[in-house]
């Protein structure tokens, strides 16, 4: 994969490290600074700490944690802005690195959990044809 630390070097990304893993995935750990979320431009002392993990197939994982809060209401139109709200995101770069690292986001799945999840997830049928099928 092309990502690196040296691809996603602006200036508003900072504390960048790479790490190849056993399987071939990459992860990108590093902290995004200054929040910019629209047409006020950034808002100062915001921050998040981001991990990223790629697969060589092209599979993408990613995981953040921000110091702001970004309320689901905002209308996000011209004016908007985050305000910090914590001196530190809720999680650690080291925390968001375990998560994108956890075995749990494999590409591949048991036997037996294949074999469960064959017995409950019914098969998708389309309800807009008239036939049903």
């Amino acid at each position: 994969s092309g990502a690196s630390c040296e691809s996603v070097r602006v200036p508003t990304i900072t504390d960048c490290q790479e790490d190849r893993q056993p399987d071939g995935s990459k992860v990108l750990v590093y902290r995004a600074n200054d929040f910019v979320p629209g047409a006020n431009g950034p808002t100062a002392g915001s921050y998040q700490y981001v991990a990223e993990r790629i697969f060589p197939n092209g599979t993408l994982i990613t995981v953040g944690a921000e110091n702001y809060f970004d309320p689901p209401t905002d209308s996000h139109e011209k004016g908007w802005h985050v305000d910090p709200v914590r001196t530190e995101p809720l999680l650690t770069r080291d925390q968001i690195k375990a998560i994108v690292l956890d075995p749990h986001w494999g590409l591949t799945v048991s036997v037996e959990f294949a074999a469960q999840a064959k017995q409950d997830i019914k098969p998708y049928v389309n309800l807009t044809q008239k036939d049903g099928s």
